[in-house]
């Protein structure tokens, strides 16, 4: 579940990547008692699923088998924890997480990221990192642009409360209708519909009728467990979520699903 650009700064850094599966912290365990200690990286907030983290038990697991843990919080910055500050921040981890990363299209709806972590360690980061030297910075305006967001985020607590309570709406809906989306438990939720001409036919349904649906393929997935995410905000009223699930209770009267392996009963 691991965003593309992890992949990228490994081969950057000529690391070797130890792949352990997903939110399974005892096979996390298991590898660093194999290979060593040696940079946890997780996402506090899974992408392509909409899954949350264990954040607590993988921080636990770093500390004690000597690792530096790296957080991405790019898609639970603004949403999630107090004042928005994201899923560590909630949890009262965010000072024993060595690196977090937050990228600023998201809830922020601008350019650019943040990395937040030590004095030492930013200063090293500042002189020493490719992707940092050879970048352009951001400007005068988009900085008071990020300041007024997160004045509207930390003045303005609704507009999450409101966020959360409309994903667990259109995720209970979804599983009333039969739909997979039981990884997903945030904004973020994500249908899982197997090959792609059941995706491809399921997403021209969706457009069709006002709904708009990403989708997720391989490499970004398995083979055949492709998904179609959907991906909610503050400002969706009643009336626009009621509409997503009649179209997607349409969807089944009207989609042959029965090549869907992974659909619920």
């Amino acid at each position: 579940m691991a965003h593309a650009s992890l992949w990228e700064g490994i081969l950057c850094a000529r690391a070797r990547a130890r792949p352990f599966r997903h939110n399974n912290v005892e096979d996390l365990k298991r590898k660093i008692d194999r290979y060593g200690p040696g940079l946890v990286i997780v996402d506090s907030l899974y992408s392509t699923n909409g899954n949350l983290c264990p954040l607590g038990d993988f921080v636990d697991a770093a500390e004690t088998g000597g690792c530096a843990i790296i957080v991405d919080e790019t898609h639970s910055f603004g949403c999630h924890g107090k004042h928005g500050g994201g899923i560590a921040v909630d949890l009262d981890l965010a000072d024993r997480i060595h690196f977090r990363t937050i990228g600023l299209s998201k809830a922020m709806a601008a350019r650019g990221g943040v990395v937040v972590g030590s004095a030492r360690n930013m200063e090293y980061l500042r002189y020493e990192a490719r992707p940092m030297i050879f970048s352009t910075s951001v400007l005068g305006y988009e900085v008071a642009g990020f300041n007024a967001a997160l004045d509207i985020i930390a003045a303005e607590p609704w507009r999450a409360e409101q966020l959360h309570a409309n994903h667990r709406f259109l995720r209970t809906g979804l599983l009333a209708l039969g739909y997979d989306v039981c990884e997903s438990d945030s904004q973020i939720i994500s249908i899982v519909t197997g090959t792609l001409e059941n995706t491809v036919t399921f997403r021209r349904f969706l457009d069709e009728h006002g709904l708009l649906g990403s989708v997720f393929c391989p490499p970004a997935t398995p083979e055949n467990r492709m998904l179609l995410r959907f991906t909610l905000n503050a400002s969706l009223d009643t009336g626009a979520l009621h509409h997503a699930l009649d179209v997607c209770a349409a969807a089944k009267q009207k989609i042959d699903m029965r090549g869907w392996p992974t659909l619920l009963a």
